[in-house]
């Protein structure tokens, strides 16, 4: 049984049974990705997607990454200085 379950609020008059996806806590919190990708560079930084890119390549390199391992936002806020707090936002999907 869900957890949140309580009774129907309304019925549609073909039959059909109404949920209010706020009344039954359905709706959960945004949350905040753990890697961090080109295209969040590009809305945090205001430059290309290259620029974006080859940031990535040199964070990855001066912290010893191989070529398939992601960059975290936490890694990418210490390289660059900036609180996670202002970085948090322009990520969220």
């Amino acid at each position: 049984m869900f957890p949140y379950y309580r009774p129907p609020t309304e019925k549609h008059p073909c039959g059909f049974i109404i949920f209010a996806a706020q009344d039954y806590g359905i709706m959960k919190p945004r949350s905040v990705r753990l890697c961090i990708y080109p295209k969040d560079i590009q809305r945090i930084t205001g430059k290309s997607e290259r620029y974006s890119r080859n940031l990535i390549h040199n964070i990855k390199s001066a912290l010893g990454k191989e070529e398939h391992q992601v960059l975290t936002v936490q890694e990418f806020c210490t390289y660059m200085g900036l609180p996670f707090e202002a970085v948090k936002e322009p990520i969220r999907d």
